[in-house]
């Protein structure tokens, strides 16, 4: 029977899939997975185009990172590292083999996570992108060195150089060929001269005189060297007659071949002039040195050559000596310790000593005030600069150490994790005065191309500097052109092969700009620090490494690409995929955003819930087909899934005025307290600049009484509306294997309490500590607490077995005895949590918890299960259980800012985060959101836009207004 080349999807524990089966046909070249079960994937049967681009959608937690990650690309990962040696797989990350029954073909595969931006500062937009090797080789090649001290141009001469340069001679000149002898003590000097002589160098230079060695007497040679280090022997006397004739070629041989013995290897051309500052004998002369080294012969300074790793300022022939590399230095601030000058000794001015452990420093300096004649009652800013010196430094012979032993203390017990902690709050950055931020040492400076030094090349945008380069040799348009011969350097004529191959890192370095270019990033510089963009910007600068790669027959797995992108950045994005795909690769997408499954060549739903609940396939097929389908996702993109909001008003406002940070052009906010603000604009336009890191840090300053760390502004207005202040941004929370559900949200603690509290376990003595799998009191000695033993196969990703002392229980037996309405410890880890909420009946403590979980959408999670197994979207909703928590315990009338909260959600979960956006704002509080995505959007009260663009040209306040409810325009 011949084989259909329909595409094959199904779930083999429900007949749901064969109602939904695609009759889009499927090339027979296609990636064959059967029976996958990983996790709660329910033995699916599914084939993925090679050379096509899927998408996998559905809600959170049903099964769709399941598929992507941990089996496509798993076992991808898993089979690459399989191919290598014994010896090199030691190295390598060790994989699981993922549950499945086959899977072939399968291409080598790659994934593009939203994992967590680095907050070093040594990771930026260069280094994240893999252009800086490109660009320092390229650099090395082309700069040229100048001396720091005279600006003088530093060349390591040959003798073809110092023949190029007596082309500029006038003809007549008569010059004096020699070359410098540098000596240290009298005996080396008598040994030279004695050699020279020899030599048959008879004429030397020495204390603006000429001697001739063998009718120089020793007084006279005395007096010439006294007070001299070097003296210059004179090769020979010529004319230059605008030529170099045979004589000129043996002189400048012969010096040169001097000069290499001698230090400091430098050949000198005196030039006879009328008038010049150096004279020998009456005659007066201007002087060219020529050095065979890198070593300006003026200010006598050596220079290192331009190796690569010269202009690497994370390695240490580059880095700045004082800042290491990182452009700042940390010191201690004297704004934080003494934040309010106002304030006298006795209120309290020193804010350090003011903590409940080292206010005996301050009870010390009241002691010894009177005697010192130091007054404690007058403002800390009319103390006279003996007075504030004797706080500083302290009185040494009254054994009190002033701030100065305060803090050389702390630096001593800085071991102690808490002082390290306390010590940090007195610290901050500045730029470093050394290298003024540049990273670099002084002599990797000197080297300049078109004039900028490698740091200031860096800090160029990167449209200006994709200019610069394209005149080396970059064709300014990417990898194309190669791309379209396997080896353009084959059919080139041989003597062309070497430029070709000079001029290849400035292409290298052209195709990733172009890239960073194409993705809208062209107005960010390759110096700035990743932790500075903003999540859309971070995606689009990983991005840019794949699109530079040029890499074919490959399956990439992206999830969810366009995550903090605003609707005119999601269409650059997409066209970077379509590209990767056209390359010849396979591209499964993770995705939630309308505008990327238009281009996919095929959707994968899969649901139709989550948890033990999804796990299927509920569609397969066309972007056309999925919206006249009936599947959920199908639903909402054919707007039959619309709903009204009511809309909140406030006569409460706070007011950011004047914010000025990073490219925000003075921006005067106003927020509604009581309302829900949604503020959107493009990708680096300053949202998070002026939310995250400008209103944000003045509150919590605020609140503390502190000097604000974040972003600068003029004045804030309306705090007396509000208790306090929260951000919930995209940092993941702890995915330890230990953590659960039931203990994020503290609901483990009351469920022991409830075990513990039994008649059973009263009369064994045991406490809720035994009810802990964290605790030796009670978990199985054997695997820990894990329910598994984990066996190391050396060269293998290692196996976990279940243990056989419990039976992967957990628990000592004995703990497992105690049972509460006949369910032990380990069975109500079992349960989800909605089934715990219904055993839990009575337990308020319990309910509340869980029921915080239930209002998110996560009732089908079971209590036991480990964190590090949770989607994104889930782990969003997990830390927004604990805000929901606070507030209806006992803080009320916060404002809370949640960074992309849309981040891994569905339309249905975008649907339930709202509604728990509106308990929030129904207890008292104010919800701030930064956001692109249009379900949220159209539920927000009021509506703030930055932008117009991104970069320098954004940061302006676009519009402020109330929503309307309508649509958005």
């Amino acid at each position: 029977m011949k084989k259909s080349s329909r595409a094959f999807s199904r779930s083999n524990s429900t007949d749901r899939s064969k109602s939904i089966r695609s009759k889009a046909p499927v090339p027979s070249n296609c990636i064959r997975l059967r029976g996958a079960c990983q996790h709660n994937l329910k033995n699916l049967d599914i084939d993925f185009p090679l050379h096509q681009l899927s998408v996998i959608c559905g809600v959170s937690g049903s099964g769709k990172s399941s598929l992507a990650f941990d089996t496509l690309f798993a076992e991808g990962q898993r089979r690459y590292i399989e191919s290598f040696s014994a010896y090199t797989r030691q190295f390598l990350q060790r994989i699981d083999k993922p549950r499945f029954e086959s899977l072939e073909p399968l291409p080598p595969s790659i994934a593009v996570t939203r994992d967590a931006r680095s907050r070093n500062n040594r990771s930026t937009v260069g280094t994240a992108s893999e252009m800086m090797e490109y660009l320092r080789v390229f650099f090395a090649n082309h700069a040229k060195l100048y001396c720091y001290e005279c600006n003088r141009p530093v060349i390591a001469h040959t003798k073809e150089t110092i023949q190029g340069t007596l082309a500029d001679y006038e003809n007549g000149t008569r010059c004096l060929i020699g070359f410098v002898v540098r000596w240290s003590d009298m005996g080396e000097l008598a040994s030279t001269l004695a050699t020279l002589q020899s030599s048959g160098f008879l004429r030397l230079i020495s204390n603006n005189s000429m001697l001739h060695l063998s009718n120089s007497t020793k007084d006279e040679l005395a007096t010439a060297f006294k007070g001299q280090e070097s003296f210059v022997v004179v090769v020979d006397r010529l004319s230059w007659t605008g030529t170099i004739d045979s004589r000129w070629n043996q002189s400048i041989t012969v010096a040169a071949d001097q000069a290499m013995i001698y230090e400091p290897n430098e050949v000198v051309i005196w030039r006879e002039v009328e008038q010049a500052e150096t004279s020998v004998d009456g005659r007066h002369f201007e002087i060219d040195r020529f050095l065979f080294q890198l070593r300006c012969p003026y200010c006598d300074i050596d220079y290192p050559t331009a190796d690569p790793s010269l202009f690497n300022f994370n390695h240490p022939s580059g880095a700045c000596p004082l800042c290491e590399g990182f452009g700042e230095t940390v010191s201690l601030d004297q704004n934080k310790i003494v934040p309010d000058r106002s304030l006298s000794l006795r209120e309290g001015a020193i804010a350090p000593w003011r903590t409940p452990s080292y206010s005996h420093e301050l009870d010390e300096l009241i002691a010894l005030a009177k005697d010192q004649g130091l007054p404690l009652d007058v403002p800390v800013s009319k103390l006279t600069s003996n007075q504030w010196k004797m706080v500083e430094e302290g009185v040494p012979k009254k054994k009190f150490g002033g701030l100065r032993g305060f803090f050389a203390w702390l630096e001593r017990h800085k071991y102690k994790m808490h002082v390290r902690v306390f010590l940090s709050r007195w610290r901050s950055y500045a730029k470093c005065e050394k290298c003024s931020g540049k990273r670099l040492h002084q002599k990797a400076l000197a080297y300049r191309l078109n004039e900028y030094s490698f740091a200031e090349l860096c800090s160029l945008p990167i449209d200006r500097l994709l200019e610069m380069v394209i005149p080396y040799g970059g064709s300014g348009e990417g990898l194309q052109e190669t791309e379209r011969s396997s080896n353009p350097a084959r059919s080139m004529a041989a003597e062309n092969h070497a430029t070709y191959n000079a001029s290849e890192p400035a292409r290298q370095v052209c195709s990733r700009l172009r890239y960073l270019q194409n993705v809208g990033l062209g107005y960010l510089s390759l110096d700035r620090p990743m932790h500075t963009l903003s999540s859309g910007e971070s995606q689009r600068v990983n991005l840019t490494t794949l699109l530079g790669s040029s890499l074919v027959d490959m399956l990439y797995v992206f999830d969810e690409p366009t995550v903090g992108l605003h609707p005119a950045d999601v269409q650059r994005v997409a066209n970077a995929i379509l590209a990767i795909r056209d390359r010849g690769n396979t591209v499964i997408l993770v995705e939630h955003e309308p505008k990327m499954m238009e281009i996919a060549d095929r959707i994968i739903e899969i649901g139709p819930s989550a948890g033990s609940h999804g796990g299927e396939v509920t569609f397969d097929g066309t972007p056309s087909e999925i919206r006249v389908s009936d599947c959920l996702t199908g639903k909402y993109l054919a707007g039959q899934k619309g709903r009204t909001y009511q809309r909140r008003r406030s006569d409460l406002w706070l007011e950011l005025h004047g914010a000025c940070g990073r490219n925000l052009k003075n921006i005067d906010l106003r927020l509604p307290v009581g309302c829900m603000t949604a503020v959107r604009g493009p990708s680096g336009a300053g949202k998070s600049s002026l939310i995250l890191d400008t209103l944000v840090p003045a509150l919590k300053a605020f609140e503390l009484g502190e000097s604000s760390d974040g972003l600068a502004f003029h004045r804030l207005k309306g705090v007396a509306a509000i208790s306090g202040c929260r951000a919930i941004d995209q940092s993941p929370i702890p995915r330890s294997t230990r953590s659960t559900p039931a203990t994020y949200c503290k609901a483990m603690d009351a469920i022991r309490d409830v075990f513990a509290a039994t008649q059973d376990a009263r009369s064994l003595q045991m406490t809720a500590s035994h009810f802990s799998f964290n605790s030796e009191a009670g978990r199985c000695p054997a695997c820990e607490g894990l329910g598994y033993t984990v066996v190391e196969m050396q060269f293998m990703a290692d196996i976990s077995l279940t243990c056989p002392d419990c039976q992967g229980q957990r628990y000592r037996p004995e703990v497992l005895a105690i049972r509460v309405r006949n369910l032990s410890i380990y069975e109500i880890l079992q349960l989800s949590i909605d089934e715990a909420i219904d055993f839990f009946r009575g337990e308020s403590d319990v309910q509340i918890r869980l029921g915080l979980l239930r209002e998110i959408g996560l009732g089908y999670l079971p209590l036991g299960q480990s964190l590090a197994t949770l989607s994104a979207g889930e782990s969003t909703r997990l830390k927004l259980a604990s805000v929901l928590a606070d507030s209806k315990t006992n803080k009320r009338g916060e404002l809370i800012v949640l960074d992309e909260p849309t981040t891994g959600l569905h339309f249905l979960d975008v649907d339930r985060l709202i509604d728990c956006l509106g308990v929030l704002i129904d207890r008292g509080n104010t919800i701030v959101v930064i956001e692109h995505n249009e379900q949220l959007l159209e539920a927000a009260d009021y509506l703030v836009e930055v932008g117009p663009g991104a970069g320098p040209y954004g940061g302006s306040l676009v519009s402020q207004s109330w929503s309307i409810p309508e649509s958005i325009q």
